[in-house]
């Protein structure tokens, strides 16, 4: 009897927390990611992360290859979502809702017909405080 294992779109890897720029904790850059091709005009390859955070960030893709990409970053808590152009080394900017920690879903979607070979990156957007804009 065969055991076949079937894995959904919407299965993640958990790349771990979003450092805030001014803790030790490592940062998200240059994960060497592949994504399939897309199965046709109209559907994507997709790949999917997870993450966590409390400051804003931004979340960007190198490609090795031309092709379109997209990135559409979601927050869990809240569903907001925000998406990138579909370019070539897409690249976006998530605004954090209140400064508690929120997940949130990455999803990189290839809309070329070969593989996609990339590095993704996401990092804090490290915040000027109010009281040293004061000073």
């Amino acid at each position: 009897m065969a055991i076949v294992a079937c894995v959904s779109q919407d299965d993640s890897e958990d790349l771990g927390g979003i450092a805030d720029g001014k803790s030790d904790a490592p940062a998200i850059q240059n994960k060497a990611i592949t994504v399939n091709k897309r199965s046709s005009a109209t559907k994507p390859g997709v790949k999917n992360y997870t993450v966590r955070s409390t400051v804003d960030f931004t979340v960007s893709l190198v490609q090795t290859e031309s092709g379109n990409s997209l990135i559409t970053v979601t927050n869990a808590d809240t569903d907001a979502a925000v998406s990138s152009e579909k370019t070539k080394n897409p690249i976006v900017a998530v605004t954090a809702p209140d400064g508690e920690e929120h997940e949130y879903k990455i999803r990189i979607e290839n809309w070329d017909a070969a593989t996609l070979h990339a590095t993704l990156s996401a990092t804090g957007n490290q915040a000027v405080s109010p009281a040293l804009l004061a000073a």
